[in-house]
């Protein structure tokens, strides 16, 4: 159930504290463009108490401890000054990480800009010992024209000083043309690399080594996640084929879907099966960003579809997947999913931050529904519990389907499938919704 939401058009990554707040980035050039700490102790009535005004691309954020990093992938062309919104003296039109202290929710402040020559698409960012390090993905879609598109590079920064971060590292992801989304499960990251997933031992984690290659035709690899053991690894393949809709009332196979590895062997993942929504949607639909569910007896997780609006899913039979429910908001476009303490947080490009009660997921967590909520507020599509919907693993005489393992050179089709993506969404940095 929809429960509460704030209008912040451009909404795309969702982060969440430990004290209750939600900090959101918002893409684009208009008034709510920038950084927003949203107060969410009462889900159902969420406030906004925070924003650093900043106008620019601004696709993915993380947190380590009360420091907010930005990703930023094109010339941000923001003039404010320091003491009311974003870019330091010295760093208007470049691309890179931002870095936000949030500790006075109402008033982020940006303590550094650090420049990074390929900018900033997506960022994962984790503590190693009371070291805040980040893994910076610059995705070949830089538009300043400073890297080339298959440039390979990570960027691994040492954020531990949010006011001096360094680059301590820049290991290749080599074949791979670079990295768009990673997790880490202990002494691993699994990597969405674009043209393949990769493994990495991460236990010298300023100099990660690639463990092995996963290769599967024409799939861009988008996003990943791991279950709470690290038994599953998911990655997300986005599609913009069928017309930009992977969603045409039958499932389109592993390609815009949801694709479960298992990883019981880290360096050695085998492929199991994928989910995909057999549902007709019309827009732009497929498998975007997602979030597995914490502390819960069975592996569940949320994501995004874009016009295919919010999801939940039980992959405790890696077998076989099942939709628990979804959401279709009205004119949604979901960019991102993330969970906490019971309750869902859904950055939407069209509408802001939505928030959702999951009953599997609040009784997991030992929580309450809220009371007093009228979910007609937005009459959109919801469902829960529907007929499962189970799309198993490929069988092995369907060789367009089949993925592979190995330390081969990435497909020259998946690589002009993944330029072509760059492509489209070089095209779209106009539009809000622009990744």
């Amino acid at each position: 159930t929809l429960i509460g939401a704030v209008e912040l058009p451009g909404a795309t990554d969702v982060v969440l504290t430990d004290d209750g707040y939600a900090v959101q980035a918002v893409n684009g050039s208009g008034e709510f463009a920038g950084l927003w700490v949203v107060d969410v102790n009462d889900p159902a009535n969420p406030v906004a108490v925070g924003h650093l005004p900043c106008v620019g691309s601004g696709y993915d954020i993380g947190i380590w401890n009360d420091i907010a990093v930005m990703s930023i992938d094109s010339p941000t062309g923001n003039a404010s000054v320091a003491d009311v919104g974003c870019n330091l003296a010295g760093t208007e039109g470049q691309e890179g990480i931002r870095l936000v202290d949030i500790s006075d929710r109402a008033n982020p402040v940006e303590t550094a800009f650090l420049p990074l020559d390929c900018g900033s698409h997506t960022n994962v960012t984790f503590d190693r010992d009371g070291r805040g390090l980040v893994y910076n993905q610059s995705y070949p879609a830089s538009t300043s024209g400073a890297c080339p598109s298959l440039h390979s590079i990570t960027s691994v920064v040492d954020i531990t000083d949010p006011y001096n971060p360094q680059v301590v590292s820049q290991p290749t992801t080599s074949p791979a043309v670079g990295c768009h989304d990673g997790a880490i499960h202990g002494d691993y990251a699994y990597m969405a690399c674009l043209t393949e997933g990769q493994v990495w031992d991460i236990s010298d984690p300023v100099n990660p080594v690639i463990l092995s290659h996963i290769y599967f035709p024409d799939a861009i690899w988008h996003s990943t996640d791991v279950s709470n053991d690290g038994s599953t690894v998911i990655f997300g393949f986005e599609s913009f084929g069928h017309g930009s809709s992977s969603c045409t009332g039958a499932s389109q196979g592993p390609i815009g879907a949801l694709n479960f590895y298992d990883a019981t062997d880290p360096a050695n993942l085998e492929y199991v099966s994928y989910f995909s929504t057999s549902r007709t949607v019309t827009g732009l639909c497929t498998a975007h960003n997602f979030t597995v569910v914490e502390d819960m007896e069975r592996d569940v997780l949320v994501t995004a579809w874009y016009s295919g609006g919010f999801m939940v899913v039980d992959f405790t039979d890696i077998d076989n997947p099942t939709e628990l429910g979804h959401y279709v908001p009205q004119s949604t476009s979901t960019w991102h999913a993330n969970v906490k303490d019971g309750f869902a947080y859904v950055g939407d490009g069209n509408r802001g931050l939505d928030i959702y009660a999951v009953d599997e997921i609040l009784a997991a967590a030992g929580a309450e529904p809220p009371v007093d909520v009228d979910p007609a507020s937005d009459p959109g599509q919801a469902a829960e519990n529907p007929v499962p919907h189970h799309d198993p693993m490929p069988s092995e005489g369907d060789h367009n389907h089949l993925p592979s393992t190995g330390s081969g050179a990435a497909p020259l089709a998946v690589l002009a499938l993944g330029l072509a993506l760059i492509a489209f969404r070089l095209s779209q940095r106009t539009r809000v919704r622009a990744d």
